[in-house]
């Protein structure tokens, strides 16, 4: 250890002398915060950090940094607190490129700075036709076209500041540099800067991808890199999950309007770069080219909020056209509209010159591509050659290699990736690119009169259609085959033999498909998937599914010949031992029984997984392969020393605040981290609020705190009201700290615990924080997580002679379950 900081003290001499003290300083300071973060070597020199504080020091632009309580999204900034009108000042005479006033819009933001912002939507013409539009979208769309549009994002656990553009980049710089200096001349970039033009500034790096045509690349901004530590992870899943419309939408307009039905398409240019950037975050979108810094004032397309953020704006022209222009059949993907009308009508006609003349009139440019093909002749889709050529020459790429590697992370591709792979491949190698419509009017198999049916080994096939029919052997080559195969050959042949027919004639309940078919585990699947589409979450969906796969699978695999839907306790034991062997966890079997009930239970078959011997099984599994928890209890002695390394850990001052008070709180109140932090962001009402606290004074003296918990674990909506006192302590009062929150933050409503930019503290930053502090003051994390404090809370409370009866009060245990909390052997 001594050796390496001698030889880190050496190498920041060198720096010294090569660029003066400042650069010293600045590279020491910001290396240390990254160190207690990352654990950097103090030998290996920072790339990034010394080549920026040179720069810094040359450019004569750096100040000495220092925290301050009400600074906003403030990080480990290397510009430290230098104003954007210095850094512009200091920046200007590098700024070469003439911007197209064109692209500009001038807006006023907060009524004192005039900015031009990058777009050619005319906001006067947009806000005209969106006068009887929903008044709160309306308003949104006026003001982010106003003011630029808010990313989102709220920078926290973003501890980077720069990084090094991709190899794709790299490998070819005339690309990347063209591309920079159109967008500098139509205003969406700003740059080139010898330093850090902004506050905060966070760089991402720039890489290059292939686009369909030969030798054409598109740049992109990666804002997913690295992976938990970017700008796309500081933006709450709220901010970027969408819903849209899709091809099947398409496909049912077409169908509407019948055989031969005209259709017209039109493509927004450049969509995402319509929408200008508000001011406050740019500083988000930086990146450095040629040792020179820019940034982005425009929506990036690889932004996670883009999607969101512009469908807003697409779904109010879509709804322009329908109340504005009386245009009825139209869809639209994002940036892609479709129009659709019978054939002897001229309304497609109309819609498509309606759009063209919207869009000219509010400044949205229009592109023409291919995409999918409609064909209403033939009522089929149809994906262009050129496209499928590209998926088959990407499978092949993809099945030679052993491993998959992306800028972060290198992937091995297991024999279940590798099998997945081969099945596209056989897919898209005889694929022919048409996907026929399925028609709304479904034929029963009993008006048609289709049926078939297969036998075993030494049986045989037929097949009954109307007064026909066909009958047959085996082929050799069939003989050997699983029965499911053998179920759709006759169906195959049927087709094949009546197809004209049957032409655009579907049977959903047919028993050729059903009934008959009921050895085949894909059918008996799809009608499972239906019915859980119904009742289920998606989550609950999801794993459902993948469960119900993993027992067919088993039941192909060791009982071909048996039905695997309606099961017996037979066949379930079997499974269950099977998922003993494979080292399940108990829980986990219990999961994969409870999917399996469901199936059952939503069939209206008899339900074996009730029977006595399924539960003394599972019973059994617990008994043979329960393991005690690993969790250890953060006691007061732990808690105190996490406390103190929160201004080491966390840069930011008033996020170190908010983890004391939401540190304190856990432990004394015996909280879940679900009571105090949001999953996702969209769950706020959730956890704990402002409203649910209140302070007990005497003479102005603060006494204690009461906190009216609403949702908890079995609560049923029933309030449960904790009272803590204050402690003489004030290191780890709670009362204390969450007053002195409360009184810096100011917020009056909302979730208890925010960031300063008014988003709620998120699990995911909560436990993240809390990881850091362990390491740092030395605990094992794979012992101690968020669930420690409440442990511990149960554990020192017992520690002090508190009945059990009271500890399971204060810990809102529904159960004796409470006992399992009480880990005197680890305190």
């Amino acid at each position: 250890m001594m050796l390496d900081l001698i030889k880190y003290g050496n190498n920041m001499r060198k720096l010294g002398y090569e660029s003066g003290i400042q650069a010293v300083k600045l590279y020491d300071e910001e290396f240390r915060k990254l160190r207690v973060v990352h654990r950097l070597d103090w030998v290996i020199l920072h790339d990034e950090l010394y080549r920026l504080a040179t720069a810094i020091k040359h450019s004569g632009n750096y100040q000495q940094h220092s925290q301050s309580s009400g600074s906003k999204n403030s990080r480990s900034p290397f510009l430290g607190k230098t104003q954007q009108k210095q850094a512009k000042r200091a920046n200007s005479n590098t700024n070469v490129f003439t911007v197209d006033k064109n692209m500009l819009q001038t807006s006023v933001i907060n009524d004192q700075q005039v900015v031009n912002l990058p777009t050619p939507v005319k906001l006067v013409m947009l806000s005209k036709y969106l006068e009887l539009y929903d008044p709160e979208l309306r308003e949104f769309l006026i003001n982010e076209f106003t003011k630029g549009f808010k990313l989102g994002a709220n920078g926290e656990n973003i501890s980077f500041l720069t990084c090094k553009n991709h190899q794709s980049a790299l490998d070819k710089p005339e690309i990347v540099t063209e591309k920079i200096e159109k967008e500098i001349k139509k205003g969406r970039y700003r740059g080139p800067f010898n330093s850090p033009p902004l506050p905060n500034f966070i760089c991402s790096p720039l890489g290059l991808v292939p686009k369909k045509e030969e030798g054409q690349y598109r740049v992109i901004h990666d804002l997913s890199f690295p992976k938990g530590n970017s700008v796309n992870s500081s933006i709450p899943a709220e901010y970027t999950s969408v819903s849209y419309e899709n091809i099947e939408n398409v496909i049912h307009l077409v169908q509407s309007q019948g055989h031969k039905a005209l259709m017209a398409r039109a493509d927004v240019e450049n969509a995402f770069r319509l929408l200008p950037i508000n001011p406050e975050d740019y500083h988000f979108l930086g990146f450095t080219w040629n040792g020179k810094f820019y940034y982005d004032t425009c929506l990036p397309m690889g932004l996670s909020s883009s999607c969101q953020l512009f469908e807003n704006f697409s779904t109010a022209l879509h709804w322009i056209l329908t109340s504005s222009f009386g245009i009825s059949n139209v869809s639209h993907l994002l940036d892609d509209f479709v129009f659709v009308s019978k054939a002897s009508s001229k309304a497609c006609d109309y819609a498509l010159h309606s759009f063209l003349k919207l869009c000219k009139t509010i400044g949205v440019p229009i592109k023409h591509e291919k995409g999918i093909e409609i064909d209403s002749n033939e009522m089929i889709a149809r994906l262009p050659s050129d496209k499928i050529e590209k998926i088959y020459d990407m499978l092949v790429s993809v099945k030679r290699r052993r491993s998959h590697t992306n800028p972060q992370f290198r992937i091995t591709l297991n024999a279940e990736a590798r099998a997945d792979l081969r099945a596209w491949f056989e897919f898209i190698e005889h694929f022919n690119g048409k996907l026929c419509f399925l028609f709304d009017n479904w034929v029963s198999s009993d008006t048609l009169r289709l049926y078939s049916d297969a036998a075993g080994v030494h049986g045989g096939f037929a097949a009954v259609f109307g007064n026909d029919w066909f009958t047959g052997s085996w082929p050799p080559e069939i003989e050997p085959e699983h029965i499911t195969v053998k179920e759709l050959f006759p169906i195959v042949l049927a087709v094949e033999i009546w197809g004209k027919c049957l032409e655009n004639q579907s049977a959903p309940d047919c028993p050729m498909v059903v009934s008959k078919t009921d050895n085949s585990s894909s059918a008996i699947f799809n009608s499972v998937v239906a019915k859980f589409t119904a009742s289920l979450s998606d989550a609950t969906h999801k794993s459902y599914s993948r469960m119900i796969n993993s027992y067919l699978q088993f039941c192909e695999t060791y009982y071909a010949e048996c039905r695997p839907f309606p099961s017996s306790h037979i066949l379930l034991s079997h499974f269950i031992a099977n998922l003993f062997l494979r080292n399940y966890s108990p829980s986990t079997i219990a999961t994969h029984i409870s999917a399996l009930s469901f199936v059952h239970k939503s069939n209206s078959w008899p339900d074996p997984t009730d029977m006595f011997v399924i539960h003394k099984i599972l019973k059994g599994v617990q008994n043979l392969k329960g393991k005690n928890d690993p969790r250890l209890p953060i006691t007061k002695d732990i808690l105190i020393k996490l406390i103190d390394s929160l201004p080491c850990v966390i840069v930011n001052v008033d996020n170190q605040l908010a983890l004391k008070a939401m540190f304190l709180l856990a432990f004394y109140a015996f909280l879940r981290v679900g009571e105090i932090s949001t999953k996702s962001g969209s769950d706020t009402k959730q956890v704990l609020q402002v409203g649910d606290i209140s302070f007990d004074r005497e003479n102005s003296t603060l006494k204690g705190m009461s906190l009216t918990m609403t949702y908890y674990k079995h609560s049923d909506l029933h309030p449960k009201t904790i009272y803590i006192p204050i402690c003489a302590d004030n290191i780890t009062c709670p009362v204390t700290h969450v007053h002195h929150y409360l009184s810096q933050f100011g917020h009056s409503s909302g979730p208890l615990f925010q960031f300063k930019s008014g988003a709620p503290v998120t699990r995911s930053y909560f436990t993240t924080s809390l990881k850091s502090a362990l390491s740092f003051i030395g605990l094992d994390t794979r012992y101690y997580k968020a669930h420690s404090f409440r442990i511990g809370a149960a554990t020192s409370a017992a520690a002090r002679g508190i009945p059990h009866s009271v500890i399971q009060g204060m810990g809102r245990w529904k159960s004796s379950a409470f006992m399992k909390y009480i880990r005197m052997q680890n305190f």
